[in-house]
């Protein structure tokens, strides 16, 4: 899709890159509703722009996203070694499991709780760098 067309932004430019990655992300997100009649999604302009306005407003809360971007790249930095490795073996390289359980030498169930305390703690550090109260 994207990596396909000849109009994409100019790479130095990372805020039109996201901007024009997003309305992609939203167009691909109504084509699978129109495809998928089963799916009980009912979409329109309204109920777009009043996802774009809770989007904004709860999520961004008024910025453009990058700040909670900064804030996962840190928190992500602040991860050990194994963490980060496991992340990105998991939703980088889009590893099963069963295959990271091999790699750490653990079971599945372990990695399965592992990813979900490392996902825990990266919400957890994301809302203190953005001063985001507790749901």
């Amino acid at each position: 899709m994207a990596f396909k067309s000849d109009s994409t932004p100019e790479s130095s430019n990372e805020r039109l890159r996201v901007a024009w990655l997003r309305g992609i992300a939203r167009n691909l997100f109504f084509n699978h509703c129109r495809r998928n009649k089963k799916n009980p999604v009912q979409v329109s302009s309204e109920t777009l722009e009043r996802a774009e306005e809770v989007w904004s407003g709860e999520f961004l809360r008024g910025a453009d996203g990058f700040e909670a971007i900064d804030a996962l790249r840190q928190c992500v930095g602040g991860l050990e070694e194994k963490q980060r490795g496991a992340l990105n073996h998991f939703y980088t390289q889009e590893k099963s499991r069963a295959e990271l359980a091999r790699l750490y030498k653990m079971s599945e169930d372990g990695i399965k709780s592992m990813m979900r305390r490392i996902r825990r703690d990266l919400a957890e550090c994301i809302r203190r760098r953005l001063a985001i109260d507790k749901p």
